[in-house]
């Protein structure tokens, strides 16, 4: 009997298990934007709004992209906007505006000028928006032109071109890039720079490791600043961008260790210093953040539930200012009033933040964040619910020191081919309500309604469905929502029309499927669900065809079966501005 003999790198099947802390359920503190804490220089040059929206475009080049080493990924602009706190419209009217790009000039390029549409299908479809984002930051245009300055008038003081490098790399900041420099250059990568000011006086691979070495004086690896995408996602839209900043850089300068927590900040120069983090010229403005009120209630409630002074002044631009931070997303409190059913009182409630005395000083803005951001707790705890033995009425907690369960090992064939190509066995509501805007009350009163998900999904869609077809032709996009909350929360047992619940039952691939031969023009077969979909959405107007794709997959709608023309891959940030000095210096050249 011959012995297989074993591979030399043999495949491993490894398995995520599920979370079991209600905290990282929810929060899932994991999905998080790791920035260079040097881009709180792009803020005060940019302001907190563009930078958000490159937080939010950076963390997509990342996840759908640069992570698995990808040169080019999709994402939805509802995606792009939701994680940068704007809603669509105001994404839209921002990328419309010229302005925009040439703010975010070398952080983020774009590459289309105009919309482009595609008409080979007979159906005019728009392609996508080309973007390329820089992953490693560039120089400000303030501190690019600081620092070809220092090089440039040291390099005899250091024998040449690599002995200034050299200097630079231990260089201390205030005098390479110091902070109250006025004049204005392009935004290059410190590699760009190196290279454009002495290519051609040393070997490309030594100048490489130089600048590498600048780079990490200016941007030292270890110092990141952590946004979590829950944070980008739930909770910057009702802060706004300016105190969004304003909480996320007084957390990085909190403190932990294994033997101290730190949620105290001083600022030098109070609000003074922080408006200058961010590019504000009148400091008033960031005191009116935390301090406005109107009607005895303050105006941004869920700033003060993240950040308080320990000493509450109406002198607010003079002296050093001390802050209490709240490092946590979600107070725990507030999660054992959901996961226990309790009424939040926030009056008799502190804060096990590591602050002794002073655990209460958030307490009178947790009513409002509460009232915020209950309908995301909620959904998280319907599908946290199997670790308390309920549905969303949670009573107690069970204890989280339950051996899991391991998954019964797969077949090499089983592991191979999985049932669906999206990964799912059926509909996410959680999906489903993102793509269609639902508010977090309607997603609440639905689960609450439905014990079952995939009944939910399937309803919920079905309604959708009919609102998109000719039956449904005098509902507008926001009416027909409304209209499937409403139906499906009065009475369960009046569903969705039979003939798009059909439709619905068929899952995310199927019905995906049936689309995209439709736009590809392609046999759809017969059937029961066929008929119902020629009858109702083949000859649907394309804009909204487009849209209720978007609406069920999460995704744009398919490109057209005819092969695209082979365009050439766009260009990197570097080789457009190496083509730039390059066009540059022959124009010196000419006589």
């Amino acid at each position: 009997m011959n012995t297989p003999t074993p591979q030399l790198n043999p495949p491993i099947t490894v398995q995520a298990g599920e979370y079991d802390s209600l905290y990282e359920h929810i929060v899932r503190p994991d999905r998080a934007l790791y920035l260079p804490a040097y881009f709180a220089r792009w803020i005060k040059h940019i302001g907190p709004e563009l930078a958000w929206m490159y937080a939010s475009f950076r963390q997509a080049a990342y996840m759908d992209g640069g992570r698995s080493g990808l040169s080019t990924s999709r994402i939805t602009v509802t995606e792009i906007s939701a994680r940068a706190g704007i809603a669509r419209r105001t994404y839209q009217n921002r990328a419309a505006n010229p302005i925009t790009w040439e703010e975010l000039r070398g952080l983020v390029t774009r590459m289309d000028e105009k919309p482009q549409w595609v008409t080979t299908s007979g159906l005019p479809k728009q392609l996508p928006s080309q973007f390329v984002v820089a992953m490693t930051l560039p120089l400000t245009p303030t501190d690019s032109v600081s620092l070809a300055n220092w090089l440039l008038n040291n390099i005899e003081r250091y024998g040449g071109a690599e002995g200034v490098l050299r200097a630079a790399a231990d260089m201390p900041l205030k005098e390479l890039i110091p902070l109250n420099a006025g004049t204005l250059g392009e935004p290059v990568t410190v590699r760009a720079l190196t290279h454009n000011l002495f290519g051609d006086q040393l070997d490309t691979k030594l100048l490489d490791v130089l600048a590498a070495a600048i780079q990490n004086r200016i941007m030292p690896p270890n110092d990141q600043i952590k946004i979590s995408v829950f944070f980008m996602e739930h909770i910057l839209a009702h802060l706004g961008a300016g105190p969004g900043w304003v909480v996320t850089l007084l957390r990085d300068r909190c403190f932990a260790s294994e033997n101290e927590t730190r949620n105290r900040v001083v600022v030098k120069g109070g609000y003074t210093g922080i408006a200058s983090w961010l590019g504000i010229s009148r400091v008033k403005t960031v005191w009116e953040w935390q301090h406005q009120k109107k009607d005895g209630k303050y105006i941004n409630s869920i700033l003060n539930l993240y950040l308080r002074e320990k000493v509450d002044e109406r002198d607010y631009d003079s002296g050093d200012r001390t802050f209490h931070v709240l490092l946590e997303e979600i107070p725990f409190e507030m999660l054992e009033a959901f996961a226990t059913g309790k009424e939040l009182v926030a009056k008799n409630m502190g804060f096990n933040l590591g602050m002794s005395s002073d655990r209460a000083i958030f307490t009178p803005a947790l009513a409002d964040f509460a009232s915020q951001l209950g309908g995301i707790c909620t959904h998280a705890l319907a599908d946290f619910a199997p670790h308390f033995g309920g549905n969303c009425a949670v009573k107690a907690l069970k204890p989280l020191t339950q051996t899991p369960k391991i998954p019964p090992p797969q077949s090499p064939e089983s592991a191979a081919t999985p049932a669906q190509s999206d990964g799912r066995a059926g509909w996410l509501f959680s999906e489903i309500a993102q793509n269609n805007s639902l508010s977090p009350r309607g997603r609440a009163d639905l689960r609450q309604a439905f014990g079952d998900e995939q009944v939910l999904s399937q309803n919920f869609l079905a309604w959708i469905l009919y609102a998109f077809s000719p039956q449904g032709k005098g509902l507008t996009d926001k009416s027909g929502v409304s209209k499937a909350v409403k139906s499906l929360c009065s009475a369960q047992t009046e569903l969705a029309p039979r003939n798009f619940l059909r439709i619905a039952k068929l899952g995310p691939q199927k019905l995906q499927d049936l689309f995209d031969k439709d736009y590809a023009r392609e046999d759809l077969g017969k059937s029961i669900e066929v008929n119902i979909y020629k009858t109702n959405f083949a000859k649907l107007d394309p804009e909204r065809k487009s849209d209720l794709y978007f609406r069920l997959f999460g995704k744009e709608n398919p490109e057209p079966a005819a092969k695209p023309k082979k365009t050439e891959s766009p260009k990197t940030f570097l080789e457009l501005q190496r083509e730039k000095v390059q066009a540059e210096r022959a124009a010196n050249l000419k006589p």
